[in-house]
C-alpha cells in the first residue's frame, strides 16, 4: 500500500502473515502427513462441521445444569442454528487467511468447552490452547471454561480443584510458550507479534494514527455495523430495486438480520431457576469478554455476511439463543431459525454468483 502508484517494490523483503500462529500450529502436522494436499478450503468445512457438533453437545449437556427441564429443549433447532443458521456455514467454506483463522479459534473453543463439560481435562486444555492462539480474545471465555472443568458449579476440595485448573491451563502454556518462541524467531522478541509492520491500507491508517489499534472511540462505530446496520437496498439507475435487492454492506451488516434467531438472546433473560446461575452468568459475561475486543478495534473486518469478529462469541450466542428458543412458543422457534437460514441461503447465493459483494464494495 505505501508503494507508489506504478512503481514495483524493490530488494529483497519478507513478508510474515500478521495473525496468531494458531491455525499454523494446526496446519503444520497435517502438512507433514499430506503435504500439498492440505488445503483450508476442505480444513475449514471441517472445522466449521467440529464447532457444529461440539456447541450442539454442549448444549445437551449443559441443559440440566442451567436449569432447562429436557421436555422444553429446543435441541433440534439449536443444531439447525448452528448448522446453518449463522455466519460460520459461509465462514468455513470461504478458506481464506482471515476466514479460516476465525473458523479455527471457534471451533477449538466450541471443542474445548465441550470436553471441559464432559471431564476430559487434558484434551479440553489443547483445544482451549488452539483457541486463544488462534484469536486472543478467546480469553474471554477462561472463567465459563474453568467453571465447566471444575464440575459446573465449582468443585468442593480445594487441593482437588488447584490440580484441575492446572491441567485444564496446560495447553494454553503449551502453545503459549510455541507462541512466544515464533515471535522471538520472527520478529526478535518474544512480545512482538508482528503488528508494528502491518500494511494498512490508506483509508485505515489515519483512523490507527490518531487511536491506536483498540480504543473506546471506535465501540460506538463499531458497534453500529455489527450489531444495528441494516442490509442495503439495491437500486437501478432508473431507480428501481434491482437483484439481489438486499445485500450486507461490506463493513457489516447488524447481527440480527444476520441470524434473527439470535433476538431468543432477550427471551433467555427471563430464565430463573436457581440451579446454574453461575454458569448462567458466566455465559453473558463470556459473549461480552469475547466480543468486546472486535468491538475496540480499529476495523470491523470486511467483506463478510454480517461481522465476523462478533464469531468470536459464537457458542455463547448460541447456548443463550438456544436457552431463549426454549422457552418461546414452538411456531416463533422456527420462525426465527427458518428466517436464519434464509439469511445465511441468500448470502451464499449472491457470493457464489459473484453478485456481492462487487455490487458494494
Amino acid at each position: 500500500f505505501d508503494a507508489m502508484p506504478g512503481k514495483a517494490l524493490e530488494g529483497d523483503f519478507r513478508c510474515d502473515v500478521g495473525f496468531p500462529p494458531g491455525p499454523s500450529f494446526l496446519l503444520f502436522p497435517l502438512v507433514l502427513i499430506l503435504g500439498s494436499w492440505v488445503a483450508t478450503g476442505w480444513v475449514g468445512p471441517l472445522l466449521g462441521g467440529l464447532a457444529v457438533a461440539s456447541v450442539d453437545g454442549l448444549f445437551s449437556t449443559l441443559a440440566p445444569r442451567i436449569g432447562l427441564k429436557p421436555e422444553y429443549l429446543a435441541k433440534d433447532a439449536v443444531a439447525v442454528l448452528a448448522g446453518a443458521g449463522s455466519l460460520l456455514l459461509l465462514l468455513s467454506t470461504a478458506g481464506g487467511t482471515f476466514f479460516f483463522a476465525q473458523v479455527t479459534a471457534v471451533a477449538a473453543l466450541s471443542l474445548a468447552l465441550y470436553l471441559a463439560a464432559k471431564g476430559r481435562l487434558t484434551a479440553a486444555s489443547l483445544a482451549f490452547g488452539l483457541a486463544i492462539t488462534s484469536r486472543p480474545a478467546m480469553l474471554g471465555a477462561l472463567g465459563f471454561y474453568l467453571v465447566l472443568g471444575l464440575g459446573g458449579e465449582g468443585a468442593p476440595h480445594l487441593r482437588k480443584s488447584i490440580f484441575r485448573i492446572l491441567r485444564l491451563c496446560a495447553g494454553s502454556a503449551f502453545f503459549g510458550g510455541l507462541t512466544l518462541i515464533l515471535n522471538q524467531l520472527r520478529f526478535g522478541s518474544p512480545l512482538l507479534f508482528g503488528y508494528h509492520a502491518m500494511l494498512i491500507p490508506p483509508f485505515l491508517r489515519q483512523r490507527l494514527a490518531e487511536h491506536g489499534q483498540f480504543s473506546l472511540s471506535y465501540l460506538a462505530h463499531n458497534a453500529w455495523w455489527v450489531l444495528l446496520h441494516p442490509p442495503l437496498l439495491l437500486w437501478s439507475a432508473e431507480g428501481l430495486p434491482r437483484f439481489p435487492y438486499l445485500v450486507s454492506d461490506p463493513r457489516g451488516m447488524g447481527l440480527f438480520f444476520v441470524t434473527p434467531a439470535f433476538l431468543a438472546l432477550f427471551a433467555a433473560i427471563r430464565i430463573s431457576a436457581p440451579e446454574g446461575r453461575l454458569l448462567r452468568l458466566l455465559s453473558w459475561i463470556s459473549l461480552l469478554l469475547c466480543c468486546l475486543p472486535g468491538l475496540l478495534y480499529y476495523n470491523t473486518g470486511w467483506v463478510q455476511w454480517g461481522g465476523r469478529f462478533l464469531l468470536d462469541g459464537w457458542p455463547f450466542l448460541i447456548i443463550l439463543s438456544g436457552v431463549g428458543l426454549s422457552l418461546m412458543p414452538r411456531r416463533w422457534v422456527w420462525i426465527l431459525v427458518f428466517s436464519s437460514v434464509l439469511s445465511i441461503a441468500w448470502g451464499a447465493l449472491v457470493m457464489s454468483l459473484g453478485i456481492w459483494p462487487g455490487c458494494c464494495s
